[in-house]
C-alpha cells in the first residue's frame, strides 16, 4: 500500500485526461483549427491546459477541461457532439465565429456547465428540448447566449424543466437568457416562471406570438432587462410589459 503522502503527491501531479484531450482535438479538426486566428498549442503534444483558450481543474482523478473560450477566433464548422463528454466544463464560449448546423443535444450531460455562449454564429435548426439536467442535485446553468444565429421553431417548455417538478426540486439558477435576432416562433413558455433568479430575458427580433401567461408577465416585469420587441403578442398583455419589455399586442 502506498503511503498517504505519496498518494497525495501523485494526485497533485495527476496527468491530463486523455479523453478530454481527444474532445479538444475533435473540436480543433471540425472547426478548421489550422485557420483559427490563434491556435497556440492546439493539436500538439504539449499540456492541453496550456492551449490557447483552455483552462483546467485538477483533482485526485486527473486534470479536466473546465473552460473553453474561443470567442472571435475564426472557428468554422459544426459544434462537435463530443463536447458533451467534458464532464467538468463550466464555461463554453464559442461566440462570434462562423459555427453552423444545429445545436447538438448534449447539454444534459454537462452537469457543471454555468456559462453557454454561442451567440453571433450561423447556427440553425431548433433549440434542444433541454439545456441542463434537472435531475442533478444542483442545476448550475446561469447563462444561455444564443443571440444572432439562425435558430427557428418554438422555445420548448421542457427547456425550463419537466411538466411537474418534485416537491423538493432544486432551485433553478438561470440568470441570462438571450435569444435575440433568430427566427424563433410560438409563445413564451409558461414554465419560464420557474426561473426566479432571472435577470435578463431577451427575445427581441424574433417572431414570437400568442398569449403571455400572467405569472410569466409578473416575473418579466420584475427583472432588470427584458426585450420582447419586434413581435406581436395576443392582447391583452400583462400590465407593464409594453413599457418594460417593449412588447406589442394585437
Amino acid at each position: 500500500m502506498l503511503p498517504a503522502a505519496l498518494v497525495l503527491a501523485l494526485a497533485l501531479i495527476a496527468p491530463s485526461n486523455a479523453a478530454d484531450r481527444d474532445v479538444l482535438v475533435d473540436l480543433y479538426k471540425a472547426t478548421g483549427g489550422t485557420n483559427w486566428t490563434t491556435n497556440t498549442g492546439w493539436g500538439s503534444s504539449s499540456d492541453m491546459c496550456t492551449w490557447f483558450g483552455v483552462q483546467c481543474v485538477k483533482d485526485g482523478y486527473g486534470t479536466h477541461v473546465e473552460s473553453i473560450s474561443l470567442s472571435g477566433n475564426n472557428l468554422k464548422g459544426p459544434i462537435v457532439p463530443a463536447l458533451g463528454d467534458l464532464k467538468y466544463l463550466r464555461t463554453l464560449d464559442l461566440s462570434s465565429n462562423s459555427l453552423e448546423a444545429g445545436l447538438p443535444d448534449i447539454f444534459t450531460r454537462l452537469n457543471k456547465l454555468q456559462f453557454l455562449r454561442l451567440n453571433n454564429n450561423a447556427l440553425s435548426g431548433g433549440l434542444p428540448p433541454v439545456f441542463q439536467n434537472f435531475s442533478a442535485p444542483y442545476p448550475n446553468l446561469q447563462e444561455i447566449q444564443l443571440q444572432y444565429n439562425k435558430l427557428t421553431g418554438a422555445i420548448p417548455e421542457t427547456m425550463f424543466g419537466p411538466s411537474t417538478e418534485p416537491p423538493f426540486a432544486p432551485k433553478h439558477a438561470l440568470k441570462v437568457l438571450n435569444l435575440r435576432y433568430n427566427g424563433l416562433t410560438g409563445p413564451i413558455p409558461t414554465r419560464l416562471v420557474r426561473e426566479q433568479v432571472l435577470v435578463s430575458f431577451l427575445v427581441g427580433g424574433d417572431a414570437l406570438s400568442g398569449a403571455v401567461d400572467p405569472d410569466v408577465g409578473k416575473l418579466l416585469n420584475q427583472i432588470k432587462y427584458c426585450d420582447m420587441s419586434g413581435a406581436v403578442y395576443e392582447c391583452p398583455l400583462p400590465a407593464g410589459l409594453e413599457a418594460h419589455c417593449q412588447a406589442v399586442c394585437k
